[in-house]
């Protein structure tokens, strides 16, 4: 959730972000739902984030129908609802506050098996040396009612961390956690733990052979291998978590271990082979029937080794999409990158930025998502210098390796009430038209709200929109300064709801003014320290929004920005220029001189 604020995370960190092997699995994929209107339905959670404690609220993800299942942990207990993702509609809704949904404060994971949902749940006791462990929920999944509750220890008494959870296919789980020992927070263990689906019973469990420091309390990255399950932790005498060894899914045992990799993420492949991300950098495929390389692929191609990558998703064809940035040694922003392999291990199709760059913005790619044609849906986010920034989709193309359309989606992160839309998750792309998302919409009195929606993405307008912020460089303590935000914009045909996002770190020292040519309907306001526009363009329309600023701040240097968006239905060559952003210094001198 709060995924978008972080830098990516580097090669050698787990990832949060695990992306569906292919649309195809969620039964949803047809020309039907080209015809069936797009829909949105909001959730909202009223208790305030920052008061729960909890570590996660306001989750959406397919459950392998054609249903999307919202959680939200709160003071009150997990709230939970199954909703149709042709039309939206309620399915169920339950709020669970047994004892096991109170104390989850570390992390939590989900995974469905047939008809039957589990929570998996990091609980953390209060008073050394009682222990810590796993909460585990199972639920019915087309009723919610809750069917079983169970606790296990965590691995030599560690208190867990963010538990990784999959279905075996076969009605049963595999779960793996890591933690911290309570008493020495410089020790930690590992366990991998499998257990029945019908009643949470365990069937075998696996705790780590080496406990040693932090790098232990990692949990283990594993993946599911027919009805085995391999992992990279600390088994068989393996003293880092970077060995890879394949546990028996019947009792446990070792099939096979090697300390020829060191794993930092692990995929299984739709040919039933592993994917992993290696910690001394680049790719590897292994065979998963003896552990046996296939092939290995550097991936410092153009980056220098500076890569950092979040998400992972194989394509129909096989290729495999690794997404993230590039970070730069000197002062540069984090750049999106893109490293798109061939699965036939026939080398680097590309890596690069396949989008226009924006010098001076940070942004980095989230997600991507096979969609509809045979392709991918790139999810990127890109921000200023305060972290205000835009959530916008794209369409790369796995034959010539371009992007095709540029879609913004979200503005991102909201921080007032007049901000409606905040991070967006690509959840399905139904039909050429239709995609599916989950979003969440935070208030400035702490509230927030899970949004599920079915979006039109058709293009019906070609154009490009851009804005320039200026201002003096210099405002006199208890001066004023003149700034003005000038909107241009050259299409094909006239887009209506354009928004423009400013930051304005002073007071204003008067009222907004909206000067427009080419175009109508402007509305301003400011709220917060934002200043909100939104307007309707004309091709060749422009629209300056200005304002005085009074000099009461008492930092000495800070920024003037404006984000600029247009609707869905806009498809841009690029959003480098949708941001501006200008520095201004106030002096303690009336006349500007210190």
């Amino acid at each position: 959730m709060m995924t978008d604020l972080l830098m990516p995370r580097k090669i050698f960190q787990p990832f949060f972000y695990l992306i569906c092997a292919a649309i195809s699995a969620f039964g949803i994929c047809g020309s039907s739902f080209a015809e069936i209107a797009p829909w949105e339905t909001s959730w909202f959670l009223p208790a305030p984030l920052v008061s729960t404690g909890k570590a996660i609220a306001g989750s959406s993800f397919m459950d392998g129908t054609q249903n999307i299942l919202n959680e939200s942990l709160l003071s009150d207990g997990l709230h939970f609802r199954r909703l149709s993702a042709v039309d939206g509609s309620v399915l169920w809704d339950i709020v669970d506050n047994d004892s096991w949904t109170t104390s989850p404060n570390s992390g939590w994971s989900q995974a469905t098996n047939n008809d039957t949902i589990v929570i998996a749940a990091a609980t953390h006791s209060s008073f050394y040396p009682y222990p810590s462990g796993m909460s585990l929920a199972a639920f019915d999944r087309n009723t919610g009612e809750k069917r079983w509750v169970t606790y296990y220890l965590g691995a030599l008494g560690a208190a867990p961390i963010a538990p990784s959870l999959l279905s075996d296919g076969a009605g049963n789980f595999f779960l793996a956690a890591g933690g911290m020992v309570q008493c020495c927070y410089n020790n930690g263990g590992q366990s991998v733990i499998k257990f029945a689906g019908a009643d949470g019973t365990i069937l075998w469990r696996r705790d780590a052979d080496v406990v040693g420091n932090q790098s232990q309390a990692i949990p283990p990255a594993i993946t599911v291998s027919g009805t085995d399950v391999v992992v990279a932790g600390s088994f068989e005498s393996m003293p880092t978590v970077s060995k890879l060894v394949k546990l028996s899914g019947v009792d446990g045992t070792t099939l096979w271990n090697s300390s020829a990799y060191a794993p930092s993420a692990l995929y299984a492949t739709h040919d039933g082979n592993l994917v992993t991300f290696l910690r001394s950098g680049g790719f590897a495929k292994i065979n998963s029937a003896d552990g046996s390389l296939l092939w290995t692929e550097s991936a410092d191609d153009g980056c220098g080794g500076n890569c950092s990558y979040n998400g992972f998703q194989e394509m129909s064809n096989g290729d495999f999409l690794f997404v993230g940035s590039v970070s730069y040694p000197d002062e540069r922003p984090d750049m999106p990158w893109l490293f798109h392999l061939r699965g036939d291990g026939g080398g680097v199709a590309y890596a690069g930025n396949p989008t226009l760059p924006a010098p001076s913005i940070a942004g980095f790619i989230i997600q991507a998502m096979p969609s509809v044609d045979g392709n991918a849906w790139l999810r990127f986010s890109q921000y200023t210098n305060s972290y205000h920034g835009l959530a916008w989709l794209a369409k790369y193309n796995l034959t010539t390796h371009t992007v095709t359309t540029s879609q913004v989606a979200a503005l991102r992160p909201p921080t007032d009430a007049q901000t409606p839309s905040g991070y967006i998750n690509l959840l399905a792309n139904p039909s050429a038209n239709r995609l599916l998302v989950s979003r969440t919409d935070y208030k400035s009195d702490g509230t927030q709200a899970t949004v599920d929606a079915l979006l039109d993405n058709t293009i019906a307008a070609q154009g490009d929109l851009d804005i320039v912020v200026t201002s003096p460089k210099v405002i006199p303590h208890g001066g004023i300064a003149h700034i003005s935000m000038t909107v241009h914009y050259t299409g094909d045909v006239a887009i209506v709801g354009v928004k423009l996002f400013g930051v304005l770190p002073l007071p204003l020292s008067g009222n907004l003014i909206c000067s427009t040519q080419g175009a109508s309907n402007c509305t301003t306001d400011v709220s917060a320290g934002h200043l909100h526009a939104s307007f309707d363009l004309i091709p060749g329309g422009q629209v300056t929004v200005s304002a005085d600023l009074l000099g009461v701040n008492s930092e000495s240097q800070m920024w003037i920005e404006g984000i600029l968006y247009g609707p869905m239905s806009l498809s841009e060559p690029s959003i480098k220029n949708n941001f501006s952003t200008t520095p201004i210094a106030e002096t303690l001198f009336a006349s500007g001189f210190e």
